[in-house]
């Protein structure tokens, strides 16, 4: 059913809503990251030196996370009927579409989740950064020339066999149209070939991560850290499939009809949600842990050291000791850190 134009223009602007709310978090997120390096770069933190290791990897994974909430704004309909793509030649616009999906499905997303598989995966096994970039490039290639092939280089591809695919031996134009044309304007739309290939990475990657996510439930050393390994299990097992999902189903509608609208939206939650717990739970809660560590440490009340672990529980000083999601968990670096625990107490 097709959309009135405030109706479309008020999805739009709820999603640029959530992607300014998103974008300024994300600023906010790298200032915490590189706070914490500063401060175990000095004396005041200089005992969490070697928590801090993964760093450039945790901006990385931050960075890819506000490149793939910008990139749902060259696809909402506000832009194109009012605003800024509205003075874009046709030509122009078209272009935007499929540099979107390339950079969007290829890049970004991919990007994203390979940074917070090796992040992860450093618990278990510890990996120089530079080591953990190349691996994140070359494990996007892959979807890098798919999208390339089916956007850029091909968008309308014919196959060799007559009756496939209709009478004029032609994959129907859902599988690889980029754009629906509404006279001047040319709205982005998800290719279903797009789609399938996003689908086999998702798959993929969902295998993998759950095998790693597993494997360090069996060495969690208390529930807290088993369920917070359980919340990011959850937001990528079932929110990653999800948003293919909704995506795959936009490609029976058009834009401006209200099932694609509330599909793409619903993907656009679905990503939202996956990073953002992602993000909070690789990222923010081991410095947190750490921050907390080292408030015990600079306390000047050591008799009241006992009450202020009641306070602080052992269930979130646990994260840093066992070198959960961010730091290595060979057995000098445990050891020392519970050292410095014992020494605190």
């Amino acid at each position: 059913m097709p959309l009135t134009s405030s109706v479309a223009d008020t999805f739009g602007a709820v999603t640029l809503g959530l992607v300014l709310l998103f974008v300024l978090a994300g600023v906010c997120c790298l200032a915490y990251v590189l706070y914490f390096r500063s401060q175990t770069r000095s004396e005041n933190l200089h005992r969490f030196r070697d928590f801090n290791s993964p760093w450039m990897i945790r901006t990385v994974l931050i960075l890819f996370q506000i490149l793939c909430v910008l990139g749902e704004l060259s696809r909402i309909r506000l832009f194109k009927t009012h605003w800024f793509l509205h003075s874009l030649s046709s030509k122009w616009q078209e272009n935007v579409c499929r540099f979107h999906l390339v950079t969007f499905l290829g890049i970004t997303e991919p990007g994203f989740f390979l940074t917070l598989y090796f992040l992860v995966r450093r618990s278990l096994r510890h990996e120089a950064n530079i080591r953990v970039f190349t691996f994140v490039l070359l494990l996007c290639l892959p979807t890098i020339i798919a999208e390339v092939c089916i956007n850029v280089i091909n968008p309308r591809i014919e196959i060799l066999k007559q009756g496939y695919f209709g009478n004029e031996g032609k994959i129907p134009k859902y599988f690889t149209a980029a754009i629906l044309e509404e006279g001047r304007m040319e709205f982005c739309t998800y290719p279903l070939l797009s789609i399938i290939v996003h689908g086999v990475f998702v798959s993929a990657f969902v295998s993998c991560f759950l095998y790693v996510g597993l494997k360090i439930i069996s060495m969690a050393i208390n529930k807290s850290l088993e369920r917070r390994v359980w919340v990011m299990i959850v937001a990528v097992v079932v929110f990653l499939p999800l948003r293919v999902m909704f995506l795959g189903f936009t490609v029976m509608s058009k834009p401006g009809d209200l099932a694609f609208e509330v599909l793409a939206f619903l993907g656009f939650l679905a990503m939202l949600f996956s990073t953002s717990v992602c993000v909070v739970i690789s990222v923010l809660r081991p410095i947190a842990d750490s921050l907390a560590v080292h408030w015990i440490f600079e306390s000047r009340e050591f008799g009241t050291v006992s009450q202020q672990l009641n306070i602080i529980s052992m269930e979130h000083l646990n994260m840093p000791v066992s070198g959960f999601l961010s730091d290595n968990a060979d057995d000098f670096s445990v050891g020392a850190s519970q050292s410095l625990l014992r020494a605190a107490v």
